[in-house]
């Protein structure tokens, strides 16, 4: 993926991610968009364990597909949280919530299947990460519904005090 990083004043690190995959396989690239720094880390770090874990005993694959699910888990309960006063505030930090939420479900429908032939005995064939995608979906839509609820309030409070225009 090709990333390009940019920061607002205050705000954490984002990157401009375009394509996640080479050009020939469209069909599976997410479109260019910006997302915390932190996400591209999580997908490396979930990446990295599934790599180790094609390499490892039964026992400590299973542990460290495990962990790779608890990283996406993780964030999807702590994110909301820990960006919760911005999303208040800052339709940009709304935006950028639903664009990690929606990276994040990428890779978990493709995670699974690049690494589940990879993976030791019975792991190679119970292994995917796609039950994970749902929640962050969820999670994705209902930032972005708040804050354009947010926006049409904001939008008629506005127009009820201009009184429709009149002069």
């Amino acid at each position: 993926a090709a990333v390009a990083a940019s920061q607002q004043p205050g705000a954490p690190a984002a990157h401009t991610v375009s394509g996640c995959l080479p050009p020939s396989s469209s069909l599976f690239d997410f479109p260019e968009c910006r997302v915390h720094a932190a996400v591209l880390t999580l997908v490396e770090l979930a990446r990295g364990a599934l790599a180790e874990a094609s390499i490892s005993s039964a026992y400590c694959a299973a542990r460290l597909v495990e962990t790779a699910r608890d990283v996406f888990e993780l964030w999807s309960a702590v994110a909301p949280v820990l960006h919760g006063p911005r999303l208040a505030t800052s339709p940009a930090a709304a935006v950028l919530l639903h664009n990690d939420c929606m990276y994040l479900a990428h890779h978990t429908l493709l995670l699974g299947q690049q690494y589940r032939p990879r993976l030791p005995a019975p792991l190679n064939t119970t292994t995917h990460l796609v039950d994970l995608a749902g929640p962050l979906r969820t999670l994705a839509e209902a930032t972005l519904a708040a804050l354009l609820a947010k926006q049409r309030q904001e939008l008629s409070d506005t127009l009820a005090q201009a009184q429709g225009f009149a002069e």
